[in-house]
């Protein structure tokens, strides 16, 4: 029965199992965190937490091999079923350890970001519904006729269309890569090693996530500088999160709070990957792309796990961050 046990204090569903043992180990590191941490012992998180938010720039390495006037229809449904898998694997392990331990406040939180980004979309909807109507009736009644009306229709809904997508992946990773810095930060203090497979388990799911708002950002702008700047700008919330939990907010941080941000963060995830990425991804007709891009960004979810795995049963690991592998 014991290697079960290894393996299940490696994953999230052992989080609230190993919270009672773990307390005292994650509320100590937090203790160094915020009271005798110097700049110079902080350096070590702060540049994992700068490589794993850089990471999410590599995505933009798909760029040189996409046609200059925007992705194919196939290579936006890879990339939209790639993100959504990893945002529904994110999801499901944030909020697997709750179900299956009783707790209900994660749930909560989660359902009800979810429902406030569902409810945020639908507003956006009708707001640009309402002012694309009011300047297409213009522009018909400038031209005299109907036809420059539906050909405005015509022309400014896919624009619109992609730069809501685009803007919706920018503001849900920016704000989840924010309290994965805070996790790196404290995750290294507490011991270095650990922090390194955090940053490489946090860095693979950034990759595929950047190669997402890349393609996003490059089917909206069509130029190939912004869609690299884009995703690095999204990746820089990383070591932002790491030098505010280092700083202004190392006397609030704790292992629950970034619990409860992480929660609440993929609740956005979960309702952007179901109601807008996978419905666009659906309306390109390219199924096998879209199985494809769902099945790597389960795969990218499953070598992070692994990564975590090894940290925790072949390192020892396994007891003292417990609570901080439920992080991801």
């Amino acid at each position: 029965a014991e290697p079960p046990q290894l393996d299940r204090r490696a994953t999230p569903m052992a989080a609230a199992e190993e919270g009672q043992k773990a307390s005292s180990t994650v509320h100590g590191a937090g203790a160094v965190a915020k009271g005798s941490t110097s700049w110079e012992e902080a350096a070590p998180g702060l540049l994992l937490a700068l490589f794993a938010g850089v990471a999410t720039s590599f995505g933009a390495i798909a760029l040189p091999f996409l046609p200059p006037g925007g992705p194919p229809p196939c290579a936006m449904a890879f990339a939209m079923c790639l993100a959504a898998g990893v945002m529904i694997m994110v999801a499901a392990e944030m909020i697997w350890p709750a179900i299956q331990y009783g707790g209900w406040w994660p749930v909560i939180l989660f359902t009800g970001s979810a429902l406030i980004c569902l409810a945020c979309c639908r507003l956006g909807d009708l707001i640009e519904s309402h002012h694309h109507h009011g300047s297409s009736s213009s522009c018909g009644a400038e031209a005299g006729d109907g036809v420059s009306k539906v050909k405005t229709s015509e022309v400014k809904t896919p624009e619109a269309r992609s730069r809501r997508l685009a803007l919706l992946l920018f503001f849900s990773l920016t704000a989840h890569n924010l309290p994965e810095g805070f996790a790196v930060a404290v995750s290294t203090i507490s011991g270095h090693w650990f922090g390194l497979t955090v940053c490489i388990a946090v860095a693979l799911h950034n990759v595929p996530e950047g190669l997402t708002l890349a393609v996003a950002t490059y089917d909206w702008t069509k130029s190939r500088w912004k869609a690299i700047l884009v995703p690095t700008a999204a990746g820089l919330a990383e070591p932002l999160g790491a030098v505010l939990a280092l700083s202004l907010f190392r006397e609030h941080v704790t292992a629950k709070l970034i619990d409860d941000l992480l929660v609440s963060v993929a609740g956005v995830m979960f309702c952007i990957a179901i109601a807008e990425l996978l419905p666009e991804a659906a309306s390109t007709r390219c199924w096998k792309c879209s199985i494809s891009g769902l099945l790597c960004g389960a795969l990218v979810m499953y070598l992070t796990h692994q990564v975590l795995d090894h940290a925790s049963g072949g390192h020892g690991h396994g007891h003292s961050h417990g609570h901080e592998l439920g992080l991801f």
